[in-house]
């Protein structure tokens, strides 16, 4: 436990990580949306996905405070699935079952309070996929995904990382799961961003850029726009 805290009180001070942002989103686990929308999740640098609709540009100088917003943080397990080895488009019997399989897991992790949302990316892409987990460690983690079909199958795989990220996150599915064990859930799309170093990235930052960083990410929670966003563990340049 006192590694687990430490971790959380390091991903909560530092600027240096890359993040997360997730605009008005609606996974398979959190609240449902319309039907009749397009299903899953698009993902993205800001270009790609419309950046000017979701935050506003720090060139426009609003009103900052002085000091730093505040943020009620939790540990999450933030998983990126995949195309694996064995990955193929083609729908067969045995990928069918197979995807059954994945599906089934994925209610299993969530009624036990493990899984807290989840959800498919759009497209032909490589991701394929998020799970964000809110239990003790990555290797935990690791360990409940690793029961998955589509795993073991080698049709997915798995990349992981830490991620400070809003407090409850999945809660109301949960709640919802103790009363009603078989959802039916409905899914909308919506955007995924994924925040990396720019070409006038600095180890040492800017303490005034930061603050503003920080604000409009608060004012963007607190307006809706955003449902959650927070600092990745980053493990090397691609995030």
């Amino acid at each position: 436990m006192k590694a687990i805290n430490t971790r959380r009180a390091g991903l909560e001070r530092s600027v240096r990580y890359s993040a997360v942002i997730i605009a008005c989103l609606c996974l398979l686990l959190l609240t449902g949306a319309a039907q009749n929308r397009p299903r899953g999740l698009q993902a993205g640098s800001f270009d790609q996905v419309g950046g000017k609709a979701i935050s506003r540009s720090f060139t426009v100088q609003d009103q900052v405070p002085a000091n730093p917003p505040k943020f009620d943080l939790d540990l999450y397990q933030f998983g990126m699935l995949e195309k694996g080895p064995k990955w193929t488009a083609e729908s067969t019997p045995e990928t069918q079952k197979i995807q059954q399989g994945h599906m089934a897991n994925i209610n299993s992790m969530a009624r036990e309070g493990k899984l807290v949302a989840a959800g498919p990316m759009v497209g032909d892409g490589d991701l394929r996929g998020i799970f964000v987990f809110r239990v003790g460690s990555i290797e935990e983690a690791e360990a409940l995904a690793a029961k998955d079909p589509a795993i073991i199958a080698g049709r997915l795989k798995l990349n992981f990382t830490n991620w400070m990220a809003p407090k409850g996150i999945g809660r109301k599915s949960l709640d919802e799961l103790k009363n009603n064990p078989n959802p039916k859930y409905t899914m909308a799309r919506h955007y995924l961003v994924f925040l990396r170093k720019g070409p006038k990235w600095t180890a040492a930052g800017s303490p005034e850029l930061q603050n503003a960083h920080l604000w409009d990410i608060r004012r963007n929670l607190d307006s809706g726009k955003y449902v959650a966003a927070g600092p990745l563990e980053a493990k090397d340049d691609r995030l």
